[in-house]
């Protein structure tokens, strides 16, 4: 009874953020109904949305993700920029930790580099649908993304200087024009041969736990040496002298991690639902028994690494809750559906 319950329970729309996605589409009001079933949406009608947006009637849940992908694929159609997930439509007084949101197919360079510009962390799944006769373009984009992510002239979103505004000089246009060209080649391969591979991306916001160190965000290291040489890369750590760390603080921060998905490109869209182990509240009681957590700091080395006193503080937190790291996405918590294209709905 309980499930049957939870299926049929209805929640209060967001009408304001409903508001805001509508226009931003350029969608008029007394027009939804077609809208609608031009994207394969049925039973919403023009008088439901417009009680669902003015808030006059509460609705299940369905219908919310009904709302969400319409827009996510007007949006698609459109090219324009848009990120929607389905919690944002309606209002839910239990909070619950599942998370729904869209994944879209990406057709070229210009859509890949928008999610990489507002993605903080990456998660891959579904790996194992990669045809070895696509490896050595799928190698190719991996070296392509991680080039534009560390390139500063692409994480400056390609920098506005007065000297990338001479009008002798095109180097820099020439760059941005060789990376959208070998990434768009590398996405064309995919579409050949017997095994076609679809892409798709979307943005899926986490809220995380950080860690500082006497005030200041933790630093665990990075890579360093010659990138063009893989063997030559390695993980130099940042060293903390135990004598000066005062006092180490965890705080929420909210982070938004590009979900990877590889599939069947005969598809647009997979509706992805990921199952979060740690809700924010749970989140919240665990900083505040940070003073209890982290106890550990004279048992320390003289000198120890940033990365060593996070796995430190982590598994405080995990003997604590014995649960998973919050940090860590897990990859059976996700379940992701194909969504039809318009020719297939039809």
């Amino acid at each position: 009874m309980n499930a049957v319950y939870l299926k049929d329970e209805k929640f209060k729309a967001r009408g304001k953020m409903l508001k805001k996605f509508r226009e931003q589409l350029n969608l008029p009001l007394n027009n939804m109904g077609k809208f609608f079933l031009k994207h394969g949406v049925k039973k919403l009608g023009d008088k439901s949305y417009v009680e669902m947006e003015k808030e006059r009637r509460k609705f299940e849940k369905k219908k919310y993700e009904d709302v969400a992908y319409a827009f996510a694929k007007e949006a698609a159609d459109q090219k324009i920029d848009f990120e929607i997930s389905v919690q944002e439509l309606y209002e839910e007084t239990l909070k619950r930790n599942k998370t729904f949101f869209f994944l879209r197919k990406i057709d070229d360079a210009e859509q890949l580099f928008k999610y990489l510009d507002r993605a903080d962390k990456k998660k891959t799944l579904n790996l194992s649908f990669i045809n070895p006769a696509h490896q050595d373009s799928i190698k190719i984009l991996f070296s392509i993304i991680t080039n534009y992510l560390q390139d500063k002239f692409f994480a400056s979103n390609n920098s506005n200087s007065e000297i990338e505004e001479d009008l002798q000089d095109f180097s820099k246009e020439e760059k941005v024009l060789e990376t959208i060209w070998s990434a768009n080649s590398c996405l064309y391969n995919f579409s050949l041969g017997k095994n076609p591979l679809g892409i798709f991306c979307g943005i899926l916001p986490v809220d995380t736990i950080e860690f500082n160190i006497n005030g200041e965000p933790l630093q665990e290291g990075g890579f360093g040496g010659n990138l063009e040489n893989e063997n030559d890369i390695k993980w130099i750590p940042y060293t903390y002298q135990k004598s000066n760390i005062k006092k180490i603080e965890s705080e929420i921060i909210s982070k938004n991690y590009l979900i990877i998905y590889f599939g069947d490109p005969n598809f647009n869209f997979m509706k992805a639902v990921y199952n979060m182990p740690f809700s924010k509240e749970e989140l919240k009681k665990l900083v505040l028994q940070e003073d209890k957590a982290f106890d550990f700091i004279d048992k320390l080395p003289n000198q120890v690494s940033g990365d060593i006193i996070k796995a430190n503080c982590m598994a405080k937190l995990i003997l604590q809750t014995g649960k998973v790291e919050p940090n860590i996405l897990i990859k059976s918590n996700f379940d992701i559906t194909p969504l039809y294209t318009n020719k297939e709905k039809d």
